[in-house]
């Protein structure tokens, strides 16, 4: 029976390490958050979802106003702790079904099911405040960081992934917009 536990062993060794490698590929390695590629499949997830039993959803979008600033001034490793501190901001204040990802250099989507617009906007609030009391020590300097948020939902915004990512990244740079304004008052 030796030969039997073997094979038993090899399988679930197999089974663990493809686990394991399905989970780095859907995972961005610096933040420990979803990828981008993890973030387009749950939303079609989510689109099929609402298309069968009606199941509502939103996507919050966060992007930092200054994280070029930041790596430009103190060099790439306090940006990738901004980044890092940011995922942390949003790990600390979604629900256990929401899914924070990374979608792409300094974007970063939650995709929150059956979730309300006005709580969906609650929370970019509360994450954009909390960066906003933040500063990053670096050597003897302090930076401080801001992060701009917009959102969309599902079905009110559309039924299709590529328009609500759009939506939410609109209302991003609507966002953006108005606080450069606001700083030229």
């Amino acid at each position: 029976g030796l030969h039997l536990i073997t094979m038993a062993a090899a399988e679930a060794y197999h089974q663990q390490s493809s686990a394991e490698l399905d989970r780095l590929a859907h995972t961005d390695t610096l933040t420990g958050l979803h990828n981008r590629r993890f973030l387009e499949q749950e939303i079609e997830r989510h689109i099929e979802l609402y298309k069968r039993y009606r199941h509502p959803f939103a996507i919050l979008m966060l992007d930092f106003d200054n994280l070029k600033l930041v790596n430009d001034t103190f060099g790439h490793a306090a940006g990738d702790s901004a980044l890092r501190h940011l995922a942390t901001l949003m790990r600390m204040n979604v629900r256990d079904v929401d899914i924070p990802c990374r979608f792409g250099g300094d974007e970063f989507v939650i995709l929150m099911p059956q979730a309300e617009k006005g709580a969906v906007q609650a929370v970019g609030r509360r994450i954009s405040d909390s960066v906003a009391k933040t500063q990053l020590k670096i050597g003897r300097s302090f930076a401080s960081l801001r992060v701009s948020f917009g959102l969309s939902a599902c079905p009110e915004d559309g039924v299709d992934s590529e328009v609500l990512l759009q939506e939410a990244d609109a209302g991003l740079y609507r966002a953006k917009e108005h606080k450069a304004e606001r700083a030229a008052d």
